[in-house]
């Protein structure tokens, strides 16, 4: 549920269905009459105030916005464990030294705001300060800053991305099992209208901040998130990637989950999709790169389940090389997840599931589920803390191919940048924070 914050106002939603008394946050400076009433549908390319006039640079400055898949959890190098740890091999960092981004690296700075966990109203809320901010738990939050560019991926906490691998994948919290309800709970938070119009917020007003730094030139690119499984295949119907040992009790891979988990993933892209549509004729564009990972899901034809360092496989496994599991560390997790903090009494339940006891019963994950494994794991090396947080989070080759994606969306008729332009003195200088 969304609850009005400070320096936001309330908005009333309409349906196709009629009025719903729904109150979601909108910020204070989110207004459809500050966006050009009849925008131009070849605008010419996003050009900074003070190169106004010249020849057109590149792209001097961008955003990013969004959660784990923007972070890049677990694909290249990090400082330190915070929530919003950034990773050097994530799009938007790969992007912003790419040579398909028109310019020059030199100079060019981005502002990456994105924080793993983050839901629409973490978006609303934490990525579009003024002013950068750090703390212990969160770490660094940049700026939003005066972008020509920005992209966005949001959504997939909405929904509880994360409680839908505990529960019905790695089954990390056994008591009663509660899959099939938390694949309930997860699409009617796609089929709820205030998924769309928190997405919809999001990106108004980014174009507001946007078009006021760079024009009506400015582009906002929103990705997806790509299907995990495929579905049609027949030895997954008998593996399973449950995180404990149990047996005749571990949860299959069966077909019918499957299409479940990818019909999931399809109806999200559906609502990131239409809020998008909603704003396109202000420059903004879908990136859909669930094509790409064909062949790379899980449970392709000829491997068998779970193959952790399959190098076709485009998402991380558990056990994936270099984040192995540890007896020390399944131990803590062990007592963590018990309601009386006894490993001992958390493995004899995962024996006898029906013993587990009225407080076991209730036992449902904290709040704020990506503090179990930073606390589970406090003072142990990044490498393996990262291997708990980026199951089904794109390996190094789907970031690649979703860089692609993004690069193919570009306008085709933006000019050739003056590179000696991009390259000189009056260009500000890259900061881009880890």
């Amino acid at each position: 549920m969304f609850f009005p914050t400070e320096g936001t106002n309330q908005a009333l939603l309409f349906t196709a269905f009629g009025l719903f008394n729904l109150i979601v946050p909108v910020p204070a400076s989110t207004d459809i009459k500050d966006l050009p009433s009849n925008p131009k549908p070849d605008p010419g390319p996003p050009v900074l105030p003070k190169f106004a006039g010249q020849a057109w640079p590149g792209i001097l400055q961008w955003t990013s916005l969004g959660d784990s898949y923007a972070t890049g959890v677990g694909v290249g190098e990090s400082k330190g464990f915070t929530r919003c740890v950034h990773f050097s091999d994530s799009y938007p960092l790969l992007m912003d030294v790419d040579s398909r981004m028109p310019g020059t690296a030199k100079g060019r700075r981005i502002w990456d705001c994105t924080c793993s966990g983050a839901t629409t109203q973490d978006v609303l809320d934490h990525q579009f300060l003024d002013e950068p901010t750090s703390d212990a738990v969160y770490g660094y939050r940049s700026e939003f800053g005066f972008p020509q560019i920005a992209t966005l991926t949001a959504g997939g906490d909405d929904i509880d991305f994360l409680s839908l691998v505990l529960y019905c994948i790695l089954q990390i919290y056994p008591y009663n099992n509660p899959c099939e309800e938390q694949i309930e709970r997860s699409a009617s938070k796609i089929d709820d209208p205030l998924l769309f119009n928190s997405l919809d917020l999001i990106i108004k007003q980014i174009l507001i901040r946007g078009i006021t730094a760079a024009g009506e030139g400015f582009r906002l690119f929103v990705t997806g998130y790509a299907q995990f499984f495929n579905e049609k295949t027949d030895q997954c119907d008998h593996a399973t990637f449950s995180y404990w040992d149990r047996g005749d009790k571990a949860r299959m891979l069966t077909k019918d989950l499957r299409r479940k988990l990818n019909k999931l993933a399809r109806d999200l892209n559906s609502q990131i999709k239409a809020a998008v549509d909603n704003n396109k004729q202000w420059g903004v564009t879908f990136v859909d790169y669930d094509a790409q990972f064909e062949g790379h899901r899980y449970c392709e034809d000829g491997v068998t389940e779970p193959d952790n360092n399959n190098p076709d496989i485009w998402f991380f496994h558990l056990n994936t090389k270099g984040n192995g599991r540890t007896k020390a560390f399944d131990d803590q997790l062990a007592a963590k997840l018990d309601p009386d903090g006894n490993k001992e009494n958390f493995y004899a339940r995962l024996k006898d599931p029906s013993a587990s006891g009225a407080d076991a019963q209730e036992h449902h994950p904290m709040e704020d589920p990506y503090g179990l494994f930073v606390s589970a794991v406090e003072g142990e090396n990044i490498t393996i803390q990262s291997g708990y947080i980026r199951i089904f989070h794109p390996t190094r080759p789907g970031i690649d191919a979703i860089v692609s994606q993004i690069f193919k969306a570009f306008p085709s008729w933006w000019p050739k940048p003056d590179v000696a332009s991009s390259a000189g003195s009056n260009s500000p200088t890259s900061t881009a924070t880890l």
